[in-house]
């Protein structure tokens, strides 16, 4: 009854604010008294024309291609590949696969896409969490051209304004334990949002969802509660991108709320990867994979110089979202665990055994209440992946969408591990229903 009550008012009541901590509350009544949501759209760019070789960017799902310019209103048969177009996670990813784009290549499809959608269009534009990346995304394309955070153009400034403003009065508080990593997301374009128009009262709204949500969602080992390998590595980007905004900022209050929790993080990412035979790292996939970025491109965080790995960690090249910040330095190195060479692992929700040339990764959960919390964890409780020399023989298919195939890839049967009567020992933690 909780999830049906939470997605009919996150869908249809919208009760304002109704899950909101206090002091979150309090911060955003002061927002709404000072400020105001206009939706500001970018003055129609004439005759726009993408060169070639720059009209295409990367999606959930491969790539859109596009003649003149794009065709912002387009609707996928899937929602995430929808989603991304109206995420701007493809401005990053141009820079890492494309190296003929520039500053002025983004910020003209940035205002393209204001001027024919504005900050804030009904749908799927204006989901929260996409609300979110699109802040989050732009912000990041910027300070990599300009190496330095905002100064955007007055226009866009004003969007990114009323983005922030719609975000505030939306963040994704549930009740119970079913707030998840969104929330985080949501404080992570608040802040970098705040820092890029120079506007304190977001920045501040982030930090205080951070110091709250945080001890919640990350547990004393630096594993993030829901489940999956991939988001451990996107919640770790996350973080580590606060990091250095707080660093390049020096802003020790935003700081000293994240710092603990770095070295724990890394720590949890790479227990998740495995070398092959020609020494080529590999994550672990277990749980949802998810679509705002391919496994490969965010696989050598624990390497980026936002990670400040010592140098027996260090890789030579690197690839993906890690060649972002290659300017970014920082003296403070954080000490990481190697688990290559390690027997065992034990930790409540996973445990890794090494022995010999056998590389066993298991999930498993530990029983506290039956309430539900927010997951990307699958109906996998026992299930494991095996590795022999570096190549994984015993599987785990992982998530080949959300669309309606989706519970088919999350079932048990579609996982390594025992069933009676077609039951798991422990269904899905959004549901949190044991035997």
């Amino acid at each position: 009854n909780k999830i049906i009550f939470e997605k009919i008012n996150y869908k249809f009541l919208k009760i304002p604010h109704y899950h909101y901590p206090q002091k979150v509350k309090e911060k955003i009544y002061h927002i709404n008294s000072t400020k105001k949501f206009y939706n500001r759209k970018c003055k129609k760019i004439e005759n726009l024309k993408i060169p070639q070789g720059c009209n295409e960017f990367k999606l959930a799902s491969g790539y859109y291609k596009f003649n003149n310019s794009p065709d912002w209103k387009k609707i996928f048969d899937d929602n995430e590949q929808t989603e991304s177009l109206h995420r701007w996670n493809w401005l990053l990813y141009a820079i890492t696969d494309n190296h003929k784009i520039d500053y002025e290549w983004g910020l003209t499809l940035v205002r393209s896409y204001l001027s024919e959608m504005s900050p804030i269009s009904p749908g799927l534009a204006s989901e929260s969490y996409t609300v979110g990346e699109r802040i989050s995304n732009l912000c990041l394309f910027s300070r990599h051209f300009k190496k330095q955070w905002g100064e955007f153009p007055s226009e866009i400034n004003d969007s990114i304004q009323d983005m922030l403003h719609y975000l505030s009065n939306n963040l994704e508080y549930f009740s119970g334990d079913l707030t998840g990593n969104h929330i985080v997301n949501n404080a992570r374009a608040l802040i970098l949002g705040g820092y890029s128009i120079n506007d304190n009262v977001y920045l501040d709204l982030g930090i205080s969802i951070l110091k709250n949500q945080l001890p919640k969602l990350i547990d004393k080992d630096g594993f993030m509660r829901e489940g999956s390998s991939h988001y451990q590595f996107l919640f770790t980007r996350w973080i580590l991108e606060l990091c250095m905004i707080s660093k390049e900022k020096k802003n020790e209050s935003l700081l000293k709320i994240i710092e603990v929790y770095i070295s724990k993080l890394l720590n949890a990412c790479n227990f998740f990867l495995v070398k092959s035979q020609n020494n080529d790292l590999q994550m672990v996939l277990i749980g949802d994979v998810s679509p705002d970025c391919t496994p490969d491109w965010i696989l050598d965080l624990p390497f980026s110089p936002l990670a400040q790995i010592y140098q027996k960690n260090y890789k030579k090249d690197l690839s993906g979202w890690a060649k972002l910040f290659s300017d970014f330095k920082d003296t403070n190195k954080v000490k990481v665990n190697n688990y290559q060479n390690t027997i065992i692992q034990n930790n409540r929700h996973w445990s890794r055994i090494e022995y010999k040339n056998l590389i066993c990764i298991f999930h498993h959960e530990a029983f506290q209440n039956n309430d539900p919390i927010a997951s990307h964890a699958h109906d996998d409780f026992l299930s494991f992946v095996l590795f022999h020399n570096g190549e994984e023989i015993l599987i785990d298919t992982g998530r080949k969408d959300y669309g309606s195939s989706s519970k088919l890839f999350t079932s048990n049967s579609y996982h390594s591990t025992v069933t009676l009567n077609d039951k798991s020992a422990m269904y899905q933690r959004n549901k949190k229903i044991y035997y």
